[in-house]
């Protein structure tokens, strides 16, 4: 369950969100949705033989789900206004896209820190620590994978039905069915035979996994303008990323420290990032100072035993 533990703090935590003095209360909500489906996503996509392009897949999902339907924030204007991210919101206009309500940047940040934060970097982080027989097994029974489900739409329930959860806005009728069947169409695309894992390998060299984790900061180091011309740039740069990342991980000499790097860069740009980013509401200098150092801390800590457990136990 450690992964149930470690969704929620990545998710709202890891770059600054929440004070410290939050993290158990964080941890045990966030672990019925953010916990639920980092968990399901995992599960199904190894059940599905699936590889990484399938748990992406369903983590972008999850996203559009999380984002688009229960707490709705792609489509509320005001989500941040009573948060100290407020300012955000007049950047976010800069790329609006008329009719749909959203706004790119946000689609960007929201869907991609869920893929990145919420999903991935926890299922990389927890598979590193687990025995190398376990690390492409499914962990859990038909039973408990099935019980799962109502925990999730429980606590994503708790947040659609509360105003403060949504902040009091109501997406429009076609903005939910919209969001609905765009994550029906991606679930479905990674339920494709295509992303399951094959023992064949390609030959090739493949860069050592620091160079590939220095170079994934790139991507997840979001220094661009909000503008469409820089939104649109970093569209670019995650495609050729994603092009780079799949074609090396095709060659026989790609292993598992390679994903971690991949997947640690997102938890490093926000842990480095985190003495700049305010929390969503004012606390002590202290508490925030404190709050800071433990996430520098923690993610320090996880990336390094992570990889420490990859080098001892490669298989």
């Amino acid at each position: 369950m450690s992964l149930a533990a470690l969704a929620p703090w990545m998710a709202e935590a890891s770059w600054g969100g929440y004070p410290v003095t939050y993290y158990p209360t964080l941890v045990l909500f966030g672990a019925t949705f953010y916990g639920m489906a980092a968990l399901i996503i995992r599960e199904v996509s190894r059940r599905w033989s699936g590889g990484w392009p399938a748990i992406i897949l369903l983590a972008a999902a999850f996203g559009v789900i999380q984002a688009g339907v229960v707490d709705q924030s792609l489509f509320n204007v005001d989500y941040l206004d009573d948060t100290q991210f407020d300012a955000t919101q007049s950047e976010a206009a800069r790329t609006s896209v008329p009719v749909i309500g959203v706004s790119l940047s946000q689609v960007l940040d929201y869907v991609g820190n869920h893929i990145a934060l919420s999903i991935a970097a926890p299922i990389a982080l927890v598979e590193a620590f687990a025995p190398p027989a376990y690390r492409d097994r499914p962990w859990l029974s038909r039973g408990a994978l099935v019980a799962m489900a109502p925990v999730y739409l429980l606590g994503s329930a708790m947040i659609f039905l509360d105003d403060d959860g949504r902040k009091g806005f109501t997406a429009a009728p076609g903005q939910l069915a919209g969001a609905l069947v765009i994550a029906a169409v991606v679930i479905t695309l990674a339920r494709l035979p295509r992303w399951r894992r094959s023992p064949a390998a390609l030959p090739g060299r493949v860069p050592a996994p620091l160079v590939v984790g220095l170079v994934a900061l790139i991507p997840f180091f979001n220094s661009l303008s909000s503008n469409w011309t820089g939104q649109l740039l970093r569209i670019a740069v995650w495609i050729a990323f994603v092009i780079a990342v799949l074609r090396y991980s095709r060659r026989a000499g790609w292993s598992r420290r390679h994903t971690l790097a991949v997947w640690s860069a997102g938890l490093v740009s926000v842990a480095a990032s985190v003495l700049a980013v305010p929390t969503y509401f004012p606390v002590p200098p202290s508490i925030a100072l404190l709050s800071d150092i433990i996430v520098m801390a923690l993610a320090a800590t996880l990336i390094s035993v992570g990889f420490w457990r990859l080098r001892q136990r490669p298989a």
